[in-house]
Parts: structure tokens; C-alpha cells; sequence
């Protein structure tokens, strides 16, 4: 069966997101949208929606290094 696409009117406000993923991947979100009856736009934004985020924007449930930050000065020696 056939997912259903978006009602008319309501992709107002909506931006692209494009990303290549690995099938299997693909493969995840085509039958988390076939099983809910939803678009892989609504299952994609479904995932992300139920993703928690801690205070730093990091996912909770990763736990790697945070990323640098980008706005800290580099520690540069004066010319004397």
C-alpha cells in the first residue's frame, strides 16, 4: 500500500533537508513510514520530534566528544 502524501496546504513553512544516507538506513525510515501510514517526511520529522537534546543541543544518547567550539579564541602569542 501506497503512503500517503501531505495534505494540500500544509507543506507552508516546511524547508528541504536532503541528506545521502546508507540503504539500510533508507531501508528503516521506508518501514517506519509504511508501518505508522505516514510520508517519509512526516516519519523523518516523527524521529527527530521524539529525539531529546540536552542543554548543549547534543543528543542524549550520544556520548562522544562534544564538538570544539568554533568561537574560542586560539591562544596566539603576541609579537614583541
Amino acid at each position: 500500500m501506497a503512503r500517503p502524501y501531505r495534505q494540500r496546504g500544509t507543506v507552508q513553512d516546511k524547508v528541504n533537508l536532503y541528506a545521502k544516507v546508507d540503504s539500510p538506513l533508507k531501508k528503516k525510515v521506508d518501514s517506519i513510514a509504511d508501518y505508522i501510514g505516514v510520508s517519509q517526511a512526516r516519519a523523518l520529522e516523527l524521529i527527530l520530534e521524539h529525539t531529546a537534546i540536552d542543554a548543549n543541543g547534543r543528543p542524549t544518547w550520544f556520548d562522544g566528544p562534544a564538538r570544539p567550539n568554533d568561537d574560542e579564541e586560539l591562544p596566539l602569542q603576541s609579537a614583541s
